[in-house]
């Protein structure tokens, strides 16, 4: 997929609410597994409901940063940065991080899942750009493609 599409792809993602969407779901239903796990004295549905608050919180912050990305996207606050990429693989799972260096000298470190690409390790060049109410890069723009922070980013 090309930059271009990448981020139309963000702009439905967003737009869909999708997350938010499951974060209230999830989130509804997390309320009435206490209930009723409270009303039939049940640890099974009580584990159930904590399972479901903990997916409910791990949706809500993802879909902050979404829409921190998408604001970012049409931001002009941006910066030049150098982005080095590492890549935990281990049999169950992939996951990627990034060190950010920005021009300013601050450096971020973050980890990502990359809206359909594949990155792949080493040194990139990439454009940072800046959602209004956030001090860390939102949004970061390499020609092979886009990227935003899960959580929130760690100044190194």
């Amino acid at each position: 997929m090309t930059r271009d599409q990448q981020i139309t792809e963000l702009r439905k993602l967003v737009s869909r609410r999708i997350s938010g969407l499951l974060f209230w779901l999830c989130l509804a239903a997390a309320v009435c597994g206490l209930l009723l796990a409270w009303r039939v004295q049940g640890q099974g549905w009580f584990m159930g409901a904590v399972v479901l608050g903990i997916i409910a919180a791990v949706l809500r912050r993802v879909s902050v940063h979404q829409h921190d990305a998408l604001a970012a996207l049409d931001s002009a606050r941006s910066e030049p940065a150098s982005v080095e990429i590492d890549i935990e693989d281990t049999s169950e799972s992939r996951r990627y991080y990034a060190r950010v260096r920005m021009a300013s000298g601050a450096v971020w470190r973050m980890e990502f899942v990359p809206l359909c690409w594949k990155p792949q390790a080493g040194t990139f060049a990439a454009e940072a750009r800046f959602a209004p109410a956030v001090e860390w890069p939102a949004l970061l723009l390499l020609e092979e493609g886009i990227f935003h922070p899960v959580y929130r980013p760690q100044v190194s």
